[in-house]
C-alpha cells in the first residue's frame, strides 16, 4: 500500500505492528511457544499435539477454539504443506525488517487496523503504533 498506492483502493492490517523501537516486545512465554516446537523428526501426531498447545497459550481468552476445531486445521495445514523452517525465516524477516513506520506514513487509502486488546504474543502496542502512523486510520 505505500509503494503501490495506485493498486490499493484500502487497506485492513490485522494482527501486526510496525516494528518501532521501544514498542513492548511481545510476551516471552507466547513468543517461546511459537519458536520452541518438536524435535525435527516429530510424527504428524506430536506436530498436531504442539499446535493445540501453541493454541492455548496464545488463543483467545475469551473465545476458546473447540480442541477438535485446533486439531483439524492443524492436520490440514501439516498435510498441505508442513515446512517448520519457515517460522525461524519468519521471525528472521521481522528482525530484519527494522522499523516500518516510515512506509506506514506513505500509505493514503482508507484504512482499518484491527487488533485484540487480550492479544498475548503480539501486543496491542503494535496494533495502535500502526494505527498512529497511518493517518486516518
Amino acid at each position: 500500500a505505500a509503494r503501490h498506492a495506485q493498486r490499493t483502493k484500502s487497506l485492513a492490517v490485522i494482527f501486526s505492528s510496525n516494528n518501532q523501537p521501544l514498542l513492548p516486545p511481545p510476551g516471552i512465554k507466547q513468543l517461546l511457544s511459537v519458536i520452541t516446537g518438536p524435535p525435527a523428526n516429530s510424527s504428524r501426531e506430536a506436530i498436531i499435539d504442539n499446535a493445540v498447545r501453541i493454541s492455548r497459550i496464545n488463543g483467545s481468552p475469551g473465545y476458546p477454539t473447540p480442541e477438535d476445531e485446533i486439531r483439524a486445521q492443524a492436520a490440514e495445514l501439516y498435510d498441505r504443506a508442513y515446512y517448520p523452517a519457515g517460522i525461524a525465516r519468519h521471525f528472521d524477516a521481522i528482525l530484519g525488517s527494522g522499523s516500518l513506520r516510515h512506509h506506514d506514513k506513505r500509505i493514503s487509502v482508507p484504512t482499518v487496523v484491527i487488533h485484540g486488546r487480550s492479544d498475548r504474543l503480539m501486543r496491542p502496542f503494535g496494533g495502535r503504533a500502526v494505527a498512529r502512523a497511518i493517518a486516518g486510520a
